[in-house]
């Protein structure tokens, strides 16, 4: 398995992925270690440390999402019409301090 360690921090944020052009179910997320995302700013910089999906809708399966950092989704966020498919993934041991969602977080609006 791959290992993306983020190595963020509060002084120099960085997420794992951040899917925003579209992306669709023949984009595919598989067989990574992702740790050490840190997302802890404002407005679309709070999303998602580990994976943050924002009108893309990728396949995230059979990953490791461990130890990321968010005010929002510390593991994994999405909002603005995502919809991926998320199976077979181990999301432990993340955090989120706003809102909550310390493993996934998704935001849904009409």
């Amino acid at each position: 398995m791959t290992i993306i360690d983020c190595e963020g921090s509060a002084g120099d944020p960085h997420r794992g992925f951040y899917f925003h052009s579209g992306e669709h179910s023949t984009w595919v997320l598989h067989g990574f270690t992702i740790r050490n995302g840190y997302s802890y700013l404002t407005n679309w910089d709070r999303y998602g440390g580990g994976i943050f999906c924002s009108g893309s809708s990728p396949i995230i399966e059979g990953n490791v999402i461990t130890g990321n950092t968010a005010n929002v989704g510390g593991g994994i966020a999405g909002r603005y019409a995502s919809s991926p498919t998320i199976r077979g993934n181990t999301i432990t041991g993340n955090h989120a301090d706003f809102r909550g969602g310390g493993g996934i977080y998704w935001y849904f609006y009409c």
